[in-house]
Protein backbone atom coordinates (compact mmCIF):
# COMPACT_ATOMS: atom_id res chain seq x y z
CA UNK A 1 0.00 0.00 0.00
CA UNK A 2 2.86 2.20 0.32
CA UNK A 3 4.04 1.77 -2.76
CA UNK A 4 0.76 2.92 -4.45
CA UNK A 5 0.64 6.30 -1.94
CA UNK A 6 3.90 7.07 -3.17
CA UNK A 7 2.55 6.75 -6.31
CA UNK A 8 -0.59 8.75 -6.40
CA UNK A 9 1.72 11.54 -4.45
CA UNK A 10 4.18 11.20 -7.57
CA UNK A 11 1.17 11.48 -10.13
CA UNK A 12 -0.01 14.34 -8.03
CA UNK A 13 3.33 16.49 -8.25
CA UNK A 14 3.90 15.21 -12.20
CA UNK A 15 0.42 17.16 -12.25
CA UNK A 16 0.91 20.43 -10.94
CA UNK A 17 4.25 20.54 -12.55
CA UNK A 18 3.26 20.38 -15.47
CA UNK A 19 -0.31 21.78 -15.43
CA UNK A 20 0.86 26.10 -16.19
CA UNK A 21 1.36 24.55 -19.94
CA UNK A 22 -2.53 23.59 -19.70
CA UNK A 23 -5.69 24.97 -18.18
CA UNK A 24 -6.92 21.95 -17.31
CA UNK A 25 -6.42 17.91 -17.34
CA UNK A 26 -9.22 15.80 -17.21
CA UNK A 27 -10.18 12.42 -15.64
CA UNK A 28 -7.21 10.65 -16.30
CA UNK A 29 -7.39 7.32 -14.66
CA UNK A 30 -3.83 5.33 -13.85
CA UNK A 31 -3.57 1.45 -12.90
CA UNK A 32 -1.90 1.85 -9.55
CA UNK A 33 -1.57 -1.76 -8.27
CA UNK A 34 -3.53 -4.96 -9.83
CA UNK A 35 -7.41 -3.72 -8.82
CA UNK A 36 -6.36 -0.45 -7.51
CA UNK A 37 -6.33 2.94 -9.35
CA UNK A 38 -6.21 6.77 -9.31
CA UNK A 39 -8.37 8.84 -10.82
CA UNK A 40 -7.16 12.64 -11.07
CA UNK A 41 -7.46 15.86 -12.58
CA UNK A 42 -6.00 19.46 -11.79
CA UNK A 43 -6.57 22.84 -12.70
CA UNK A 44 -6.64 26.71 -11.32
CA UNK A 45 -10.24 27.05 -11.67
CA UNK A 46 -12.90 25.44 -9.41
CA UNK A 47 -11.79 22.05 -8.63
CA UNK A 48 -14.54 19.49 -9.25
CA UNK A 49 -13.19 16.37 -9.26
CA UNK A 50 -16.06 13.23 -9.87
CA UNK A 51 -15.41 9.34 -9.86
CA UNK A 52 -17.75 6.39 -9.61
CA UNK A 53 -18.57 3.20 -11.75
CA UNK A 54 -19.95 4.83 -14.44
CA UNK A 55 -17.63 7.61 -14.70
CA UNK A 56 -14.66 5.38 -14.10
CA UNK A 57 -14.39 3.33 -17.93
CA UNK A 58 -16.83 3.65 -20.97
CA UNK A 59 -18.66 0.29 -19.41
CA UNK A 60 -19.47 0.11 -16.30
CA UNK A 61 -17.32 -2.21 -13.87
CA UNK A 62 -19.68 -3.00 -11.21
CA UNK A 63 -19.69 -1.37 -7.13
CA UNK A 64 -16.05 0.39 -6.33
CA UNK A 65 -14.53 1.61 -2.88
CA UNK A 66 -13.09 4.12 -2.37
CA UNK A 67 -9.49 4.36 -0.46
CA UNK A 68 -8.20 7.79 -0.42
CA UNK A 69 -8.71 11.62 -1.29
CA UNK A 70 -6.11 14.10 -1.97
CA UNK A 71 -6.23 17.75 -2.91
CA UNK A 72 -2.93 20.17 -3.16
CA UNK A 73 -3.05 23.97 -3.66
CA UNK A 74 0.12 25.43 -4.76
CA UNK A 75 -0.02 27.87 -2.33
CA UNK A 76 -1.88 28.49 0.85
CA UNK A 77 -4.82 31.71 0.11
CA UNK A 78 -8.00 29.90 -0.93
CA UNK A 79 -11.04 30.81 1.79
CA UNK A 80 -13.08 28.05 1.15
CA UNK A 81 -14.44 24.60 2.35
CA UNK A 82 -13.04 21.75 0.14
CA UNK A 83 -16.13 18.89 0.41
CA UNK A 84 -15.94 15.52 -0.54
CA UNK A 85 -19.23 14.19 -1.20
CA UNK A 86 -21.00 10.99 -2.69
CA UNK A 87 -24.16 12.00 -5.44
CA UNK A 88 -26.38 8.76 -4.73
CA UNK A 89 -27.42 7.71 -8.06
CA UNK A 90 -30.85 6.60 -5.71
CA UNK A 91 -31.34 10.72 -5.78
CA UNK A 92 -30.42 13.56 -3.03
CA UNK A 93 -31.99 12.50 -0.41
CA UNK A 94 -29.47 9.94 -0.28
CA UNK A 95 -26.60 12.22 -1.15
CA UNK A 96 -24.07 12.29 2.21
CA UNK A 97 -21.55 14.39 3.07
CA UNK A 98 -18.07 12.02 3.66
CA UNK A 99 -15.81 15.27 4.73
CA UNK A 100 -15.34 18.90 4.51
CA UNK A 101 -12.35 20.79 5.46
CA UNK A 102 -11.51 24.74 5.73
CA UNK A 103 -8.36 25.36 2.85
CA UNK A 104 -7.78 28.95 4.68
CA UNK A 105 -4.11 28.90 6.08
CA UNK A 106 -3.94 25.21 4.44
CA UNK A 107 -2.48 23.71 1.16
CA UNK A 108 -3.12 20.14 1.45
CA UNK A 109 -6.20 17.59 2.40
CA UNK A 110 -6.74 13.98 2.62
CA UNK A 111 -9.17 11.82 3.69
CA UNK A 112 -9.33 8.08 3.80
CA UNK A 113 -13.03 6.93 5.24
CA UNK A 114 -12.87 4.73 8.60
CA UNK A 115 -15.56 2.81 7.27
CA UNK A 116 -16.07 0.90 3.66
CA UNK A 117 -16.91 3.27 1.01
CA UNK A 118 -18.89 1.66 -1.75
CA UNK A 119 -20.16 3.30 -4.53
CA UNK A 120 -22.94 1.75 -6.19
CA UNK A 121 -23.49 2.20 -10.25
CA UNK A 122 -24.87 5.16 -10.38
CA UNK A 123 -23.02 6.94 -7.50
CA UNK A 124 -20.08 9.35 -7.65
CA UNK A 125 -17.85 10.63 -5.10
CA UNK A 126 -17.65 14.34 -5.69
CA UNK A 127 -14.48 16.40 -4.14
CA UNK A 128 -14.82 20.04 -4.62
CA UNK A 129 -13.68 23.56 -3.84
CA UNK A 130 -15.30 26.88 -5.12
CA UNK A 131 -11.26 28.57 -5.23
CA UNK A 132 -12.24 31.69 -5.85
CA UNK A 133 -8.44 32.88 -5.80
CA UNK A 134 -7.53 30.69 -8.74
CA UNK A 135 -5.00 28.84 -6.98
CA UNK A 136 -3.54 26.05 -9.00
CA UNK A 137 -4.31 22.37 -7.53
CA UNK A 138 -4.19 18.93 -7.99
CA UNK A 139 -6.81 16.38 -7.02
CA UNK A 140 -6.45 12.42 -6.49
CA UNK A 141 -9.04 9.31 -5.50
CA UNK A 142 -7.55 6.11 -5.18
CA UNK A 143 -10.54 3.03 -5.56
CA UNK A 144 -10.21 -0.24 -5.86
CA UNK A 145 -12.89 -2.49 -8.44
CA UNK A 146 -14.87 -5.27 -6.10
Amino acid sequence: MKKALSICAALCLLLLAGSADAAYTSGTIANVVHTTFVSYTASTGTLALSVGPSHAFTTLIGPMEIVEVRAHFTTSGTTETLTVFVDSGLGVNHDTVLSTQSMTGRTDFVFRPTAQCILMRNDALKVSCANAAAKQWGACVFWRKL
